[in-house]
């Protein structure tokens, strides 16, 4: 055996041929390794924003060891090849002009087909609506409809909203209405923005005194994560005391913060969580006028960003979520130094080249945000630049370059696994109609 090896050994010594393929071989392992590792790490950020149930569900589906790598390696792929294709899109010059009057109408169209597919995704049970998660998808398999979470019915809501101010289709309103009576029946436990989206539809003319009661019910019947203990670190926070420069610093420091509090959130789901619940509380103010509300934003921003801080090196996706939190936070004091730091987060979150469907959506919405804060025009350019990449690439029907199943929605980008996630479809909608 030994003079085997040692022939083998001699023949690799003395063949250039060889040893040129040894390396070759060696350079197709590496890179196999590292898709592997791309691709898992992409699908582990993919469920971080998940409720934990689906999550674990998810987990298991994966199957065995052989059936991940194999899945990892492909979703890893696919994530190199989309963000080459992201890279290439923000190299294309940024035009501040508006959109035509042609691509308005195409956006609108666009933001009906998804009106259409959210309503497929809708159950009733014991009187109470809820929709599914979307859709998982294979390019050569039939689609798994994900089961349904009470939660999502908010952003569906909202985005029916902005579909009705710009449609007034018949039938929109009357949907919406009826929803609203039957939600404020019903407790919450949000896992995203809730009050910041009913707020909109509190502060429209369509609704009735009596409806937008019921609008404000919805938005106080909820349960917040870890409420008790942010409370009461809450008391003792001056929302005013904001030193940004030290915040930018730390962050400038290559190195991560260690850190440590019962209060951080545990992963980048519930920074994610967080950083919404900052911003809901802040619609809580605008609507309710209770400074306690400001208190409590303030330690649940105050946590999201040391989380932040504390893994920098790798960056949670939905970073533009926590940016957007200090705008709301800025419209509650109007203390400059918040706007300092959302103009320092603005640029990491441009930096970070994410390919997910969910972060695209945040950077849109944080550039829509900044362009109304500032008036500066290549804000509105950026908006349009990320629109216009998910329609492309992420829109799911003939002729656009993100035709998979031909379903009318949004996908995450996917080449041959693709997931339809309600709530994104719902973000979009909003997008697709500014």
């Amino acid at each position: 055996m030994n003079k085997k090896i040692q022939t083998i050994i001699n023949y690799f010594k003395q063949s250039k041929k060889a040893r040129i393929l040894l390396f070759s071989l060696s350079i197709i392992l590496l890179i196999i390794i590292i898709l592997i590792i791309i691709g898992a790490r992409d699908v582990s950020k993919e469920y971080s924003h998940l409720p934990e149930t689906e999550k674990i569900a998810r987990e298991k589906a994966e199957g065995n060891i052989i059936q991940k790598m194999s899945k990892y390696l492909k979703r890893g792929t696919d994530k190199v090849l989309v963000n080459l294709r992201l890279k290439k899109a923000k190299e294309i010059p940024i035009s501040p002009a508006p959109a035509t009057k042609d691509e308005k109408i195409l956006r609108q169209q666009i933001a009906g087909k998804v009106v259409n597919w959210l309503e497929t995704l809708k159950e009733t049970e014991n009187n109470e609506e809820s929709y599914s998660l979307g859709y998982r998808c294979k390019s050569k398999e039939d689609c798994v409809r994900d089961p349904t979470d009470k939660q999502l019915v908010i952003p569906v809501l909202w985005s029916y909203f902005h579909y009705y101010n710009q449609t007034k289709k018949p039938g929109i309103l009357t949907m919406m209405k009826k929803n609203i009576s039957s939600y404020a029946k019903q407790s919450f436990q949000p896992d995203f923005w809730h009050c910041k989206l009913l707020y909109d539809l509190n502060q429209s003319p369509l609704f009735s005194p009596e409806e937008k009661e019921a609008i404000k019910s919805i938005c106080l019947n909820t349960f917040l994560l870890r409420f008790e203990k942010i409370s009461q670190r809450a008391n003792n926070n001056d929302i005013n005391q904001f030193q940004a420069e030290k915040i930018i610093t730390q962050l400038k420091n290559p190195k991560d913060l260690t850190t440590v509090s019962d209060l951080l959130p545990k992963d980048e789901r519930e920074f994610l969580i967080y950083s919404s619940y900052a911003s809901d509380l802040i619609y809580r103010y605008f609507w309710l006028n209770t400074p306690s509300n400001l208190n409590l934003a303030k330690t649940y921003f105050d946590q999201a960003l040391l989380f932040y801080q504390n893994h920098k090196k790798s960056p949670p996706a939905s970073l533009p979520f926590l940016a957007l939190a200090t705008i709301d936070m800025y419209k509650a004091t109007r203390n400059e130094e918040y706007l300092k730091l959302v103009t320092y987060l603005n640029e990491l979150s441009l930096q970070q080249r994410q390919t997910n469907t969910f972060n695209v959506i945040g950077l849109a919405l944080l550039e829509k945000e900044m362009f109304q804060l500032t008036h500066d025009k290549k804000y509105d350019g950026l908006f349009n630049q990320y629109l216009s990449y998910l329609i492309n690439y992420g829109f799911d029907s003939s002729g656009y370059q993100g035709y998979r199943k031909n379903l009318g929605a949004f996908h995450n980008l996917g080449t041959a696994n693709y997931i339809y996630d309600t709530r994104s479809n719902a973000l979009i909608i909003s997008l697709l109609l500014k």
